[in-house]
């Protein structure tokens, strides 16, 4: 959880009052400060194209202004803004952010006492019927709403009443916040660390550690154990130390002693004042701190590990081949911790969310090609027989089953008698029949679902755009392509590339213009090609006499500008072309021509064009 989380909602309106001016100077330019705000919907188009105006003069003043409208927004809003603000691609293109932030962290005090999160407005998620459509709001994430003046409003829910909030990451991340990404210090100085306090238990059994971006609590019993038993817990998943290391962003380092923290403190520190000695002795004498089960577990899976060493050992195994093979084990097992895992049941694939497991027969976790489906629907649609279906032991994660991931716990189980949201909603399993993001930006929000398929969309991503207002079921452009190409009357019959260039645009092309449009959306890099290049890329129009981008076309393409489809074509091709005139030999040059290579290979396919009926008219270079 960011530090903005233990700010009320009054503190950051009021921060956001006294902070304008240092925003303002920090902001040079404003991509992709205000992008970023467009993109998250928090502010409407209009004012995106009124700041850009401003900033072409002065784009600080331009901030300014846009800051003194936000302050009149809700509070939702100006929390969203917070944390987008220190998102990490506005700190690298503004690194007078770096000052605040730490600022900000500051101001939260050692005397705050215990430093619990600001409570944030709880919304009910689900599908809503208005007029007939199937809308969706994303379980994890803070959904948009445009309030009647224009603005744009957002509530967030928590997914589970099982989430735990370590006090102490924040002090952690008051630590790293003192440095910058490349490891050289921050305009605010860092501070040398103090002798420990004496309020701090550091000889309690258990304490709240850190690695990275995330966040545990350590048994010292376990770890007395030995540095490879799983002594810390991090939501509910046992991790060895160099396991948690490695879960945070630090496997490189290979010394767990000094990656992970306590209050700040690393362990090797602890170590060295004697102030946590169980990590270093043994405690016969106390009674163990978890589970009899759990330690049954953990012993017999040391057992297992001893016994495939010894068999290794009497066959003559190489070292080299039994190190080959825990490397292999391990990037498994990192596998595991992943939220999105790809499971077989029979010749049945699919991919399984943990944040949408709940049991066998409820949550709609696993997404095939065509729906989602529990993991007792998933066993059933496959071709194992009946009298052996028992969907723990059938459905396998890579080498693993599903009940063994369960009872490691890379999976939750929840229980009969669970009270969390998603076990007491009656409605919980019908309002997973679509995906949680975005199909085309991988982004919650406000989506509107498609009712012929799992998709769903932002109603500013589909192609073409959808009404906020929609008054009828949504048909995705997908589907509509796979019903036409059901419906072909003809088979085995290319046409040439000169034809389709001529032909009229019909509403048939059309959608098969669409189609393309979307399907290019959906990639990561298509970003690059969306907004006018003018705007964003200075001395672009020194080189590009005709410059061209996506959302020009999508437009031209909505006002039907375009009388025959080698317009369209003509438009795409510009595109790459520009790109590869003004960029030589970079990245961009590369990401150009991979799109452009994808945009030949998908039209080919859409108008059933073979390579030998190419037609590709000449452009001046």
């Amino acid at each position: 959880m960011s530090f903005l989380g233990y700010f009320t909602d009054v503190e950051l309106r009021q921060k956001l009052v006294t902070n304008k001016v240092d925003i303002s100077v920090a902001i040079h330019k404003v991509f992709p400060f205000l992008h970023g705000l467009r993109d998250k919907l928090l502010i409407t188009e209009e004012k995106f194209d009124e700041i850009s105006n401003k900033g072409k003069k002065d784009c600080s003043k331009a901030v300014y202004s846009l800051l003194e409208w936000l302050e009149d927004s809700n509070s939702s809003t100006i929390r969203k803004f917070w944390c987008n603000l220190f998102q990490d691609y506005n700190l690298q293109e503004y690194p007078k952010l770096y000052p605040l932030q730490a600022s900000l962290i500051e101001d939260l005090g050692e005397d705050r006492g215990k430093y619990e999160p600001a409570t944030v407005p709880v919304v009910k998620t689900g599908l809503s019927i208005k007029t007939g459509v199937k809308r969706k709001k994303h379980p994890d994430e803070e959904c948009a709403h445009h309030s009647a003046s224009g603005r744009t409003q957002k509530n967030s829910r928590d997914q589970s009443l099982e989430c735990s909030k370590d006090p102490s990451r924040k002090e952690c991340v008051k630590w790293q916040l003192m440095k910058k990404e490349d490891d050289k210090p921050n305009v605010r100085k860092t501070r040398k660390l103090p002798s420990l306090p004496d309020k701090v238990d550091f000889d309690s059994n258990e304490l709240p550690v850190s690695c990275g971006g995330i966040t545990g609590i350590l048994d010292k019993k376990r770890l007395a154990l030995g540095s490879k038993t799983a002594c810390i817990k991090s939501e509910t998943v046992w991790y060895t130390p160099s396991k948690f290391e490695a879960k945070g962003g630090r496997g490189k380092s290979k010394n767990w002693k000094l990656s992970i923290r306590c209050k700040g403190y690393q362990l090797s520190k602890l170590i060295e004042l004697k102030k946590c000695k169980a990590l270093i002795e043994i405690n016969t004498s106390d009674e163990s701190s978890f589970s009899e089960s759990e330690l049954e577990s953990d012993m017999e899976e040391d057992i297992g590990l001893m016994k495939k060493f010894a068999i290794q050992h009497e066959d003559g195994s190489s070292n080299e081949h039994r190190k080959g093979t825990e490397a292999e084990d391990i990037e498994e097992e990192d596998d595991f911790f992943s939220n999105e895992l790809p499971v077989t049941c029979g010749s049945m694939t699919g991919i399984l969310h943990k944040c949408r497991f709940i049991t066998g027969i409820n949550g709609k976790c696993i997404r095939t090609e065509t729906k989602w489906l529990t993991p007792s629907e998933f066993e059933n649609m496959s071709d194992v027989r009946k009298d052996i279906r028992y969907w723990k032991r059938n459905i396998r994660c890579k080498s693993e089953t599903l009940g063994k991931l369960i009872q490691r716990g890379y999976l939750k189980l929840h229980k009969p008698d669970c009270l969390c949201e998603k076990c007491t909603s009656p409605d919980f399993d019908s309002q997973q029949e679509n995906d949680d993001e975005c199909t085309v930006c991988d982004d919650g929000g406000d989506l509107i679902c498609c009712d012929e398929c799992p998709r769903a969309y932002h109603y500013l991503c589909h192609v073409p755009l959808l009404s906020p207002n929609l008054s009828e079921n949504l048909v995705c452009t997908f589907c509509k392509m796979d019903k036409l190409s059901a419906n072909k009357t003809r088979a085995n019959v290319s046409n040439s590339e000169f034809g389709v260039y001529q032909s009229t645009m019909t509403p048939k092309y059309i959608l098969k213009c669409e189609y393309i449009l979307l399907h290019l959306s959906c990639k990561t890099e298509c970003v690059v090609f969306d907004k006018n290049p003018c705007d964003i890329v200075a001395g672009y129009t020194d080189i590009i006499e005709d410059p061209m981008w996506l959302c020009r076309v999508k437009e031209k393409l909505a006002k039907n500008e375009y009388q025959i489809v080698g317009g369209f074509i003509d438009d795409m091709r510009l595109i790459f072309h520009n790109c590869a005139r003004f960029n030589q030999d970079n990245e961009f040059e590369a990401i150009g021509r991979k799109l452009s290579d994808e945009f030949e290979e998908v039209m080919m396919q859409v108008f059933d064009i073979s390579n030998n009926n190419l037609y590709i008219p000449q452009m001046d270079e």
